[in-house]
């Protein structure tokens, strides 16, 4: 009977050589694709902020006058 390392140090090769994408590879696959559709995102909403004038909402600032006396 085999010992439980050497089972386990085969197992992982013959995981190795069946060419598919491992849980990591399909992590980065992902995030990739989300960091590409998080910058055509972006990019969408500058092009949109430009016809509002390229001001950000709520950044005006209040201005205070002094109200009549009496």
């Amino acid at each position: 009977m085999k010992s439980f390392d050497k089972f386990i140090e085969e197992m992982a090769a013959s995981v190795e050589q069946d060419g598919e994408p491992t849980a990591l590879d399909k992590a980065k696959s992902i995030f990739a694709k989300n960091k590409e559709q998080a910058a055509a995102n972006a990019q969408a909403n500058k092009e949109k902020s430009k016809s509002f004038g390229g001001v950000k909402l709520n950044q005006h600032k209040a201005r205070f006058t002094k109200q009549g006396e009496g």
